[in-house]
């Protein structure tokens, strides 16, 4: 968002010497429709558990079971993991600024600006270790499983207890998986 004046006046330039056309521009725009469409849905993207309670007498009244669904958020981290990696793939240039010795500041140079394989490498790793780092501190598949277990809940086709836990667990796993990669492929994405 903040080079967005810059890319403006870049395309509007391109268009203006002739070296882009309105096709190329129709195509960047609905690329550009795709990508902000593409992170609502994952953002806003939720895996659906269905969780099976049972009837319960409660005083004289008989309340009714039912399904309900144990929503777990595909990009649980939001967009934290990117805070956390573009912040510390900023502490080596801080550190080479600090130092101001020619051979650090030559390896920074070889490592983060001449070879961008080796950053890019480095901010997607970081950006997938943050997404499963926030998820496991914000998401207790164990505390969960003993809340169901505790109001009657069960996941239909798994054991209530550890069983669930384990459940839960694989599933968020494989969900953070693909958020934490989409995540990564859209900061590396400019």
């Amino acid at each position: 968002v903040a080079d967005m004046p810059n890319a403006t006046r870049s395309v509007i330039q391109l268009i203006g010497s002739g070296q882009m056309g309105i096709i190329e521009l129709g195509i960047l725009m609905v690329l550009i429709v795709a990508i902000v469409a593409g992170v609502i849905v994952v953002t806003t993207g939720v895996r659906r558990v269905p969780v099976q309670y049972p009837r319960q007498m409660k005083g004289r009244r008989m309340t009714t079971g039912g399904r309900n669904y144990l929503p777990l958020r595909v990009n649980q981290a939001g967009v934290i993991p990117i805070i956390f990696a573009s912040s510390l793939l900023m502490l080596p240039s801080m550190l080479a600024g600090v130092i101001q010795d020619t051979r650090v500041e030559s390896w920074y140079r070889y490592l983060f600006q001449d070879n961008r394989y080796v950053y890019d490498s480095l901010y997607a790793g970081l950006i997938i270790f943050f997404s499963f780092f926030y998820t496991a501190i914000t998401f207790n598949p164990i505390e969960m499983a003993e809340n169901m277990k505790k109001y009657g809940g069960v996941i239909m086709g798994v054991r209530p207890g550890k069983a669930t836990a384990e459940y839960l667990n694989r599933v968020m796993t494989r969900i953070t998986l693909v958020g934490s990669l989409f995540l990564a492929a859209v900061a590396l994405l400019p």
